[in-house]
């Protein structure tokens, strides 16, 4: 096979350049908030996706009803961290990106 002109490799549109940071009090009843992080590029949106984590942010499952920039903290939270999701989305690319575990949840 005879391959002329120039080449190129299928890279991301964007990266993430920073993550997104995770915060408010982590006590039943308060809400946290996530930023969006720092990308090399500005995505077009964001979708959200929250994760229940045992208290060494490990052990995640996905919380499916929480799928905004902020998440109000019930008593299913108590004594778990939340890692909060970030996916930058243009056009048809998608890169996701995860926050630090939040403190333990009191």
């Amino acid at each position: 096979i005879s391959v002329t002109g120039v080449q190129t490799c299928a890279l991301p549109i964007f990266a993430a350049m920073a993550p997104p940071a995770v915060t408010g009090t982590a006590r039943v009843g308060q809400t946290l908030s996530v930023s969006s992080g720092t990308w090399t590029a500005v995505p077009l949106s964001f979708a959200y996706a929250w994760l229940r984590c045992n208290a060494n942010g490990r052990a995640c499952t996905t919380v499916t009803t929480a799928t905004a920039s902020t998440y109000p903290l019930t008593s299913a939270d108590a004594g778990h961290t939340l890692i909060a999701v970030v996916t930058a989305v243009s056009g048809a690319a998608a890169q996701a990106v995860f926050s630090l575990p939040s403190p333990i949840v009191a």
